[in-house]
């Protein structure tokens, strides 16, 4: 009886080590869980009336414009320094289809290695990236790109720096993302 008592011991030990080997550590290694949005964030809807766009956004964000668009400053902190960008391409005529990975990372300089997909916004075709620089490998890029009326392309474009922090901020770039679309131009907009 007693030595029936140590088998299964000894047998329920392997197996929670056979358990722990397989899932519990592999689960470990995985990539860190998404993150909510972070509730510090007021979320509104925000004109920019020079590039014709809206996008969510939070009043309490610094916000910057010059001659290529607009930046918000979503977090600025000895941790992190996490940043939006809005801008308008000069060159017209470029089609979502003119928007290829070589092609993307020969303007943006993204590091080799970067992730390339086809996704919609607001039902329209975008092409996301996700990025480091070739320049700056501490810094975390994901970009979006849409053509509109088949003139100009626009990037909308996400930072984190440091690049290990880009995980919790994954979920807000891309609730941002989507809200992106371009104002009716019979409607006026308001700049922030």
């Amino acid at each position: 009886m007693l030595w029936t008592k140590k088998i299964r011991s000894v047998l329920y030990i392997i197996s929670c080590i056979l358990l722990i080997s397989s899932g519990i550590i592999s689960f470990a290694f995985a990539k860190p869980p998404k993150a909510k949005r972070d509730p510090d964030f007021m979320l509104t809807a925000c004109h920019e009336k020079k590039l014709g766009v809206e996008i969510l956004c939070d009043p309490e964000w610094e916000v910057q414009h010059d001659e290529k668009g607009i930046s918000f400053d979503i977090r600025k902190t000895f941790e992190a320094t996490v940043k939006a960008t809005i801008s308008k391409s000069k060159e017209s005529g470029i089609t979502l289809d003119d928007l290829t990975p070589s092609a993307l990372q020969y303007v943006y300089d993204y590091a080799d290695g970067f992730k390339f997909a086809r996704v919609y916004i607001n039902r329209q075709g975008a092409r996301r990236i996700e990025a480091k620089l070739a320049t700056d490998t501490n810094k975390y890029l994901m970009d979006f790109f849409l053509v509109h009326d088949s003139t100009h392309y626009y990037r909308i474009s996400f930072s984190v720096i440091p690049k290990r922090k880009a995980y919790k901020y994954r979920e807000l770039f891309i609730a941002l993302a989507k809200s992106f679309r371009f104002a009716p131009s019979e409607q006026p907009v308001d700049n922030k």
